[in-house]
């Protein structure tokens, strides 16, 4: 008759055994490589395309654009194409006094519907970032609408797409106590397009590509 202190070990190294060939005998499932779950995971959905469906009410030329009135804008350069010789629109912005620096254009006679959108490309050599606003005056007073402000990304190596959607209340005029928090009225009057440049002190430059008016159906 076996005394129970060996029934005891017997039991223990029975135990130890078992434990140790389930270490090479576990299903094949168990030991598939940690990034077989990974590579079945579902793709994320590329971001959706913010112009798509939109179609064109203007394209907006870049030549003709001047600089703001002194009062309203620190110095800037202009460098820019012709109607018969297309090129971008190089704003060489300086340092100042005021907030920004900020170019115009006209564009009496465009009919802005209210779902309207303002698209523009926009390029930022330097190594800071720089914030950017879009402006349009409206009605027979050319009342002014500013954007919020968009950061511009530094060191780009391509054109940064920028779509401002001119039906929401994000827009600050006299009205609005200088906030943005209004709308745009008069859009069927459109008179004149500016694009801002919040550069404070810093000088810099940047390169405006493509200028466009859309609206969605």
């Amino acid at each position: 008759m076996l005394h129970r202190s060996s029934l005891s070990s017997a039991a223990l190294v029975g135990s130890m055994l078992l434990l140790a060939g389930c270490g090479d005998d576990r299903a094949p499932e168990a030991q598939a490589p940690a990034g077989a779950a990974a590579a079945h995971a579902p793709a994320s959905a590329p971001a959706p395309d913010p112009t798509a469906g939109l179609s064109e009410v203007k394209h907006v030329e870049l030549h003709g654009w001047v600089s703001e009135a002194p009062d309203y804008t620190n110095a800037l350069t202009l460098q820019q194409g012709t109607e018969s010789q297309p090129a971008n629109l190089s704003i060489a912005f300086t340092g100042g006094d005021k907030d920004k620096s900020a170019v115009r254009k006209t564009i009496t006679g465009t009919i802005v519907p209210a779902s309207g959108v303002i698209i523009i490309e926009v390029t930022n050599p330097n190594d800071f970032v720089v914030p950017l606003t879009i402006a349009i005056k409206t009605g027979k007073s050319w009342t002014f609408h500013e954007s919020e402000r968009v950061a511009i990304a530094a060191h780009s190596k391509a054109p940064q797409r920028v779509v401002f959607d001119l039906s929401k209340a994000t827009f600050k005029s006299a009205e609005t106590q200088w906030k943005n928090t209004g709308t745009i009225g008069e859009l069927d009057q459109a008179k004149e397009l500016q694009i801002g440049v919040y550069n404070g002190k810093q000088s810099g430059s940047l390169v405006v590509s493509d200028v466009d008016i859309r609206s969605r159906p």
